[in-house]
């Protein structure tokens, strides 16, 4: 005759170990990658990542001393890109300055 087991009699199933260290793995590595992944992205293409384009001046200000309204007055100043992305200016090749400035 056969006797009936109790649940407190049973064991638990045994979890294969080298299937969960595998699933453990993938799950580690599928994170990973989605981290980089958005990591990359925010680099990339957001305007926090990395320096963006930076314009550096080598001049911090033009002092011409005085002179009268209708003088012309000559002055250069370079300008450069210190970032790491294109810098667009859209900014005339003359400027015009008005009295009391």
């Amino acid at each position: 005759m056969i006797e009936p087991t109790r649940a407190s009699d049973r064991k638990p199933p045994r979890s294969n170990n080298r299937e969960t260290v595998i699933r453990g793995l993938l799950l580690t590595l599928s994170a990973l990658l989605v981290c980089g992944g958005i990591g990359y992205y925010a680099y990339v293409y957001l305007p926090f990542g990395g320096n963006g384009p930076r314009l550096q001046v080598d001049h911090n200000q033009l002092d011409l001393g005085n002179q009268h309204l209708d003088y012309v007055a000559h002055a250069s100043f370079e300008i450069k890109n210190g970032g790491d992305r294109p810098l667009n200016l859209t900014v005339p090749k003359t400027a015009t300055a008005l009295e009391g400035c």
